[in-house]
């Protein structure tokens, strides 16, 4: 068995991407050891070309394609596909640290997850900034819960059978995916170390996923906000519940953001999803924050009115 599978989703990125599998290419330790699983998920512009090109005669990498289905489903059907005793998903405009992957193996052995760090980098280099996974030493993935994590799923690296025992998969067809998906994996890992060294570069460019403006994040939010209230309601002892009512929160406050770019129209379709889901302000009831428990109870006493809700408490409290 390998004991690294890397997993890259691809999706019209032919400025970036081969950068990145570079990155995954030029690595201190053997092929036989580690596998590339790149995913083209329905590219339209040269990525396709720019992929086989780097591949060609590799014989550890695999590349496929399949119509355009979403980040999720990439990560999916690549985790289907894994050798490797560990995985590790890196999105193709980022990159990692050449040479990494030596150091990374030592660490993997006896753990289901080990979290990292990483630099947040940007086209200017002088711009670029670390970031830690977190100063509390943590064993667990509920003691990181309870402390500041990190949730984009790329700055994790899992035991694949850890994944697949837990039922641990990307909600197809949305936007912030990993919002819902990490709390969960963090819940369920038993054994989890940390890596403060950073060596995933985090690519902050302009019409990425997390900076692109589209209506439809604000209704995936309120459809993770529900997963995680049903995930929560069937696996988390009560000392744990708050901190999935604040992630529920942090999803809401997060669709709530999204509406003030959004058409009148759509604002008002968003907030009827509020109003047909206004259950959710009644059940939210141990969140730590103050601003969320404020909201809770405005949204309680006016559940027609979220978004204007949303918009003065904004004003008010710049």
């Amino acid at each position: 068995m390998k004991k690294l599978s890397l997993i890259i989703p691809v999706y019209n990125v032919e400025k970036y991407v081969a950068r990145c599998i570079q990155s995954c290419i030029n690595q201190n330790i053997s092929s036989v050891d580690y596998e590339i699983i790149i995913i083209n998920d329905g590219s339209t512009d040269s990525s396709l070309q720019i992929v086989n090109a780097l591949v060609k005669d590799r014989d550890n990498i695999t590349f496929i394609s399949q119509k355009n289905e979403g980040l999720s489903s990439a990560r999916n059907k690549g985790l289907s596909l894994a050798k490797g005793e560990y995985i590790w998903f890196i999105d193709s405009d980022d990159w990692i640290e050449i040479n990494c992957l030596e150091d990374i193996f030592n660490k993997l052995d006896k753990i289901e997850v080990l979290a990292m760090g990483y630099i947040e980098a940007y086209d200017d280099f002088q711009k670029n900034k670390k970031v830690f996974a977190s100063n509390i030493p943590v064993t667990n993935g509920i003691e990181l819960l309870h402390s500041t994590f990190i949730i984009p799923a790329q700055f994790y690296i899992y035991r694949r059978s850890f994944l697949e025992k837990n039922n641990l998969f990307f909600e197809p067809g949305v936007f912030h995916e990993d919002f819902e998906f990490t709390p969960r994996m963090l819940y369920f890992a038993n054994k989890l170390m940390r890596y403060n060294k950073q060596i995933y570069f985090f690519y902050k460019r302009p019409g990425s996923i997390t900076t692109s403006v589209n209506p439809k994040k604000s209704f995936d939010l309120i459809k993770i906000a529900l997963n995680l209230i049903s995930f929560e309601k069937k696996f988390v002892e009560k000392t744990d519940k708050f901190i999935f009512h604040n992630m529920v929160w942090l999803a809401l406050n997060n669709a709530l953001y999204n509406s003030l770019i959004l058409d009148n129209k759509t604002r008002n379709e968003l907030r009827i999803e509020f109003f047909n889901n206004r259950w959710i302000f009644k059940y939210l009831k141990s969140s730590t924050v103050l601003k969320y428990r404020i909201e809770r109870i405005l949204f309680l006493i006016f559940p027609k009115h979220t978004t204007k809700i949303y918009q003065l408490l904004r004003s008010t409290f710049k």
